[in-house]
Order: C-alpha cells, then sequence, then structure tokens
C-alpha cells in the first residue's frame, strides 16, 4: 500500500518464487530472481524525465500509484497480483462546489491543520534523541512530547546503548 499523495515510493515485481517489493528499485534489484533489463518506453520517460505513474525504466518492474494497494493472493499454486485504488483526491467542478469566502476556507483550514498536529502528537507518546553516532551513551535521553500524561517512559522504551 502506498500512501495517499506518492511522497514515499513502492516498487515491486513478480518472480516465479513469488513477489519482490522495496522502497527503492535497487532493493528489488537485488534480488537474484529479479533481471535488470531495461524497457524502452521506460527509459524514455525516464530521460526525458517524465513520470509515468505505476511504471519504471525496467521490464516487470513497477510502482505502486499514490493511493493504490498492491493485492497478493496464492492461486493455483501461484500468485495473482492485482492493484486497487483505495484513495483518490475529489476535485469537484467550479459550479460543484459551495461557494464560499475566503475567511472561511482560512479558518476550515486552521482547523484541519490544528486537529493533523494534535493527532501526531497523541500518536508519539515518547520522542528519543538521538545525536549523532560519536556523541557518548549518557547524552541520550528522552523527552517527554506536549500532551504527554505520563512522567517518564515505559521500561521497553528505555532501550539504550552499552
Amino acid at each position: 500500500m502506498r500512501d495517499r499523495f506518492g511522497i514515499k515510493p513502492l516498487y515491486w515485481t513478480q518472480t516465479p518464487e513469488g513477489v519482490v517489493f522495496g522502497s527503492e528499485i535497487k532493493v528489488v534489484l537485488a534480488h537474484p530472481a529479479v533481471q535488470a533489463k531495461f524497457s524502452a518506453p521506460g527509459l524514455y520517460h525516464q530521460l526525458m524525465q517524465t513520470m509515468v505513474p505505476g511504471t519504471t525504466c525496467f521490464e516487470g518492474i513497477y510502482a505502486v500509484e499514490p493511493g493504490q494497494q498492491v493485492i497478493v493472493q496464492r492461486r493455483h499454486g501461484g500468485f495473482q497480483v492485482q492493484t486497487r485504488q483505495y484513495w483518490d483526491l475529489d476535485f469537484p467542478v467550479l459550479g460543484d462546489r459551495p461557494q464560499r469566502s475566503d475567511e472561511s476556507c482560512i479558518e476550515e483550514l486552521r482547523q484541519r491543520f490544528v486537529e493533523a498536529i494534535q493527532l501526531r502528537l497523541a500518536m508519539c507518546r515518547w520522542l528519543a534523541i538521538c545525536p549523532a553516532a560519536s556523541t557518548p551513551a549518557p547524552f541520550w535521553g528522552w523527552r517527554r512530547p506536549v500532551n504527554s500524561r505520563r512522567s517518564r517512559p515505559s521500561p521497553s522504551a528505555l532501550m539504550m546503548p552499552t
């Protein structure tokens, strides 16, 4: 499944042994059953710096499009792969949209933005402070995020380097 806006890529291909996937094409190509064979249309699009959703410059390697999921099912001793759109932006025609003032739109955006931040902060109970690898272990620590009621992290969260 790929994120709704297509920011984080996901590539996949089908081999005789199954499905290989990864967040970079080089991960998919690292599998011994995957052949790195250029696709003429895909290479053309890459050289023209034109991205066609779902394609790559390699034959048989596909990019999951934004808002899509790849469904792999085992059928009759093999694998059946299909894609399905699970999300899409709705762009209504100007005449179909309710006419609103700029102030109304700005206020709704502000409310939705604050709600998104609150949801993000609620998901993050404790944030690890991870300095550079050269920093000595005593300088590692934890900080309490805003809206957290716990006074200290749980014992399982205290995984400090030795």
